[in-house]
C-alpha cells in the first residue's frame, strides 16, 4: 500500500543523500520543505509517497 511518509533532515546533503539512496522517484515527493527556526538551525522536511512495507535506509548513515 502507498501511504503518506515523512523524514527531516538539519542538512540539505543528508536530504539528497536520503533521496539518492531510497532510490525515491520525483513523481513520489509531494514536497520539500525548509525552515529556519528561532536558534538559527535550518531544517529541511521531506513528505513523499512510499511503499508502507519498506523501511527506509536513514538510521546510522546520517549524524542526527
Amino acid at each position: 500500500m502507498i501511504v503518506l511518509k515523512a523524514q527531516t533532515f538539519h542538512n540539505a546533503d543528508d536530504l539528497v543523500k536520503f533521496v539518492n539512496i531510497n532510490a525515491v522517484k520525483r513523481e513520489d515527493v509531494l514536497e520539500i520543505t525548509t525552515v529556519l527556526n528561532a536558534a538559527s538551525a535550518t531544517i529541511h522536511s521531506l513528505f513523499f509517497y512510499g511503499d508502507s512495507e519498506k523501511e527506509e535506509i536513514n538510521k546510522g548513515f546520517f549524524g542526527w
